[in-house]
């Protein structure tokens, strides 16, 4: 099998000059000072997309410096963007998320995220600013071990162990689902949790589920991408969590509809989560 050819296809969105969101924040807070006039909320998410749209050059640059791509480097520090959380928190069209944020539980500053195109996505809406991630269009248990992040120099594995985590989450699977059976995938995996308890003792490890992709994807079964197949290696996961002591995460849960499968409204190619749905990810994360 070709490994990460269905999950390595991205599609990217033009960027908009800064002066667009700039200006979206500086005539929001004036309304709101002269006459109290509430901005709208496809003002709001027009601009949030601009600021996403620049995250994804910044994340490329850090990249190239061999250094966990951090969402703080692709946040705009700026007032304007500052003007548009503080909208986006005002608005009633914002996304709602499944459950609510428990108190101080969104502060990732000691944790990394280790995986794939999903997790690379994920880094790019800038939701977790606090977090390193160490990612590429893709990866698996194995290749984790040999390829580098996008613009770097040494592999993944040894790029995470220069930095000590309390918390290190792990998002593999999606390119594995093609793999002879879940064995290898079993012990590919078990490989790459010893490998980051020797070198980071003191470390939790998070062992995030396979997300479920769309029915029309599921149907259409490129690669052995389905959801019962999805479901098969989930189970395989919850095995290695509780033999490594690690804590299985069923972020898989937050995001099924009721058929089980992904929203068709939750990602354009029924695999990577657009921005709404990766929020439903991060409150997961958040509250658990």
């Amino acid at each position: 099998m070709k490994q990460g050819s269905l999950f390595g296809k991205r599609k990217h969105k033009c960027c908009q000059k800064a002066a667009v969101l700039l200006l979206t924040g500086v005539l929001a807070l004036g309304m709101t000072a002269c006459g109290g006039k509430e901005v709208s909320g496809s003002e709001v998410s027009s601009a949030a997309e601009v600021s996403s749209s620049s995250a994804v050059t910044s994340a490329s640059s850090a990249a190239q410096s061999n250094q966990p791509v951090s969402s703080a480097a692709v946040s705009s520090e700026t007032a304007a963007s500052s003007a548009v959380t503080a909208h986006k928190a005002a608005s009633p069209k914002a996304a709602k998320s499944k459950t609510a944020v428990k108190a101080g539980a969104a502060d990732f500053s000691d944790a990394a995220m280790v995986g794939n195109s999903c997790v690379e996505g994920l880094n790019m809406q800038g939701l977790l600013p606090k977090m390193d991630f160490y990612s590429r269009v893709g990866l698996t248990v194995n290749t984790v071990f040999t390829k580098p992040m996008r613009g770097g120099s040494v592999p993944i594995m040894q790029a995470l162990a220069q930095k000590q985590y309390k918390r290190i989450y792990f998002q593999f699977g999606e390119n594995e689902l093609g793999w002879n059976g879940t064995q290898p995938f079993y012990s590919a995996y078990a490989k790459v949790l010893d490998a980051v308890q020797k070198e980071q003792p003191g470390a939790k490890l998070y062992i995030q589920s396979i997300l479920p992709v769309s029915a029309a994807v599921s149907e259409k079964n490129e690669e052995d991408t389905n959801n019962q197949r999805i479901n098969e290696y989930n189970a395989v996961l919850q095995k290695l969590a509780k033999a490594k002591n690690a804590v299985y995460l069923d972020v898989a849960s937050a995001l099924k509809d009721e058929s089980g499968c992904l929203p068709d409204e939750a990602a354009e190619d029924g695999v990577h989560l657009n921005q709404k749905y990766c929020k439903v990810w991060v409150q997961y994360l958040s509250n658990h």
